[in-house]
């Protein structure tokens, strides 16, 4: 058995039961965490704050969807509409985005136009006379879903630190679905609620803590969870 899998097995039989490590797919390195649903929402946020380096954000979006398509959005206008208020909003601001992280229907749209824009804001700064050492960044796009539906969630019984994937197409009609790679994180939940409502009942603690504000405390750390603006779509 290799060190990092000995490594997982400890941190899934610690109390924190959360794991944290790299997923390779289509070229692209994503930060990931894995846990159970009732893990802790404090060592959640220490994870996104303190090893992946994110900042707490301004405003915080949380788009809510069915894992299908977009069919019954016939308005091809009114998506780019809404897409291009979604960018130019987190152009302006501080912001965290959270989707279901899937290939496919409003997660896949939000993906690929924030990879889009982000490839045009990198060209543009290229080529132009801009500040040395100024950096373009991506707006956290934070893909949250059960590790269930993926199309690879066996690769997640033996977590591993760095885990290679490959997008072969989504099976709806399996409820299995590939992972949009144009996230910028992946927060994967072994959900082992009765009706599978992990995943809900996690965004509920997270939009519930960034509207309060109080200090909390873990050993030597201190986590202060700010009232952050939050958006439910």
């Amino acid at each position: 058995m290799s060190d990092d899998v000995t490594d997982s097995a400890k941190a899934r039989n610690s109390s924190s039961e959360i794991f944290t490590g790299m997923l390779s797919v289509q070229s692209q390195e994503i930060p990931f965490a894995h846990f159970v649903h009732h893990c802790s929402l404090e060592n959640v946020l220490r994870v996104m704050i303190e090893e992946w380096n994110l900042q707490i954000p301004n405003i915080m979006v949380i788009l809510v969807s069915d894992n299908a398509s977009l069919s019954g959005w016939i308005d091809f206008k009114e998506q780019k509409r809404f897409v291009k208020g979604l960018i130019k909003a987190s152009n302006a601001t501080s912001m965290w985005i959270l989707t279901s992280g899937l290939n496919i229907g409003i997660a896949k749209l939000i993906g690929d136009a924030f990879q889009l824009d982000y490839k045009k804001r990198y060209a543009q700064f290229c080529y132009s006379q801009s500040v040395e050492n100024e950096e373009i960044k991506k707006t956290p796009l934070i893909g949250v879903c059960r590790d269930a539906i993926l199309t690879y969630n066996d690769k997640f019984r033996d977590l591993e630190k760095n885990i290679l994937l490959q997008n072969l197409g989504n099976k709806p009609e399996e409820h299995k679905f590939d992972l949009n790679v144009f996230h910028t994180n992946f927060l994967l939940l072994q959900d082992r609620t009765a009706h599978k409502s992990g995943v809900n009942r996690f965004l509920l603690k997270l939009e519930d803590a960034f509207r309060s504000f109080h200090p909390g405390t873990s050993g030597k750390y201190i986590v202060l969870f700010f009232h952050v603006p939050t958006v439910t779509v």
